[in-house]
C-alpha cells in the first residue's frame, strides 16, 4: 500500500495539480516489472517514484520483523531469508542463538547475566544478522533513485512532504543495520533525532547530508566477515559518492558551529561570567 501510493498515486497528483513537472514520473536506474516500458508510457514509467515508495516499504518490513511474525505475518522475502536460515522457519531468527546471543553486543545482556551469556554463546550463530544486513543493503540500493526524485521537486511544500519520510527511512535503516534488537523488539530512532531531521529538511542539500551521514555509518559498522559485505559497502559508497559535496558542506558548517561554541565559551570564562 505504501509503495503503491507513493510510487503511483502521489506523482500523478503532483503533476496533475501542476505542482511538479512530468520529470518525476520518469525512469530511474532500477527497472520494475510492474511498471510500463518507456515506449508504452511515453517516458512516464514511474520508475523513480516506485523506487522511492519501495525504499519506504522495505525499511518498514525490515524494522517490523518481530511484530509481523508474532502477528502471523511474514514479509521478509523467503528467497532471501532461506539462504541464511538453518531451518525452514523464519521465526528462527528471533532465537538468541541465531542473532549472536552471548557473542554479539546487544544480543544478550551479558553484564546482567554473564553465566547465561556464556551458555547462550556456545554454538551461537549470526545468520539472522547476516540476513538483516543483506536486506538493509538491498533497500539502500534504491537511495540513488530516491535522491534523484527528490532533486526534481520544485514546490517547497511537496519537497518537505516527500523528503521527511525518506530521511526517517535512511535513519531507521542505519539503526536496524547489524542490530540484534530487530529480533527482540521494534527499533526506533530517537525523538530528538527525528525532530532534528524534520526541522533540517528544507532543501535537497540537507537531505543529501543526512543520507551521506547514515550511509557512512553503515559502511563503517559493516562487519568484515559479513557474507554480504561487498554488496553493503558498494551500496553505501554509492550514496556517499552522490552526496559528497553536501556532506563536505555540512562538515564545514559543523566546524564553524564548534569554533563559535568554543570561542564564546572561552570569552565567557575569561570574563568570569557565571
Amino acid at each position: 500500500a505504501v509503495a503503491g501510493f507513493v510510487g503511483e498515486g502521489l506523482p500523478r497528483l503532483f503533476v496533475n495539480r501542476d505542482f511538479e513537472s512530468e520529470d518525476i514520473c520518469g525512469q530511474g536506474i532500477h527497472y520494475w516489472p510492474f511498471c510500463k516500458s518507456e515506449a508504452e508510457s511515453g517516458g512516464r514509467t514511474l520508475g523513480l517514484a516506485n523506487s522511492m515508495g519501495l525504499f519506504l516499504q522495505k525499511t518498514n518490513i525490515i524494522r517490523d520483523y518481530l511484530e509481523d511474525y508474532v502477528d502471523g505475518r511474514a514479509f521478509w522475502p523467503a528467497e532471501v531469508w532461506r539462504r541464511f536460515a538453518r531451518t525452514s522457519d523464519l521465526g528462527e531468527f528471533a532465537r538468541p542463538t541465531a542473532h549472536g546471543g552471548g557473542v554479539v553486543a546487544g544480543a544478550y545482556d551479558s553484564r546482567a547475566d554473564p553465566v547465561g551469556a556464556m551458555v547462550v554463546g556456545k554454538g551461537a550463530g549470526t545468520q539472522a544478522l547476516a540476513c538483516l544486513n543483506f536486506l538493509v543493503a538491498d533497500a539502500l540500493e534504491l537511495a540513488p533513485d530516491v535522491l534523484a526524485y527528490l532533486g526534481m521537486l520544485r514546490t517547497p511544500e511537496v519537497f518537505r512532504f516527500s523528503a521527511i519520510p525518506q530521511v526517517m527511512a535512511i535513519a531507521t535503516l542505519e539503526a536496524c543495520f547489524n542490530n540484534p534488537k530487530v529480533f527482540t523488539g521494534v527499533v526506533k530512532i530517537r525523538k530528538g533525532l527525528a525532530a532534528q531531521m524534520i526541522l533540517g529538511c528544507g532543501a535537497i542539500e540537507d537531505v543529501h547530508a543526512t543520507f551521506s551521514r547514515f550511509a557512512a555509518s553503515i559502511r563503517a559498522r559493516c562487519p568484515y566477515d559479513d557474507p554480504s559485505r561487498k554488496k553493503i559497502v558498494a551500496a553505501a559508497e554509492r550514496v556517499m559518492a552522490l552526496t559528497a559535496p553536501a556532506a563536505a558542506a555540512q562538515r564545514n558548517r559543523d566546524a564553524i558551529k564548534e569554533f563559535i561554541y568554543l570561542f564564546v565559551g572561552a570569552v565567557v570564562a575569561s570574563a568570569g561570567i557565571a
